[in-house]
């Protein structure tokens, strides 16, 4: 979210959720952040793309989050 977005470097890791895969973390490390945010239902949201570091092969590819949390400095 646009209130996130400052915190979040390429680098950095990150514990995620997907909905399609209840109950599950996984950790991840920021590649990217794209530069234009889209904005949907008033909800300012910038594209991060993450490397997933612990796929355990629930993951799919096109697969999207729900949430990704806990972004740490490396």
């Amino acid at each position: 979210a646009e209130v996130d977005i400052a915190k979040i470097k390429a680098g950095q890791t990150a514990q995620m959720t997907m909905d399609a895969l209840t109950g599950k973390t996984y950790n991840a490390k920021v590649l990217s952040i794209g530069p234009v945010a889209t904005v949907t239902q008033g909800v300012v949201n910038y594209p991060v793309t993450i490397s997933i570091t612990d796929n355990d092969g629930s993951i799919k590819p096109g697969m999207t989050t729900m949430q990704i949390d806990d972004f740490c400095e490396d």
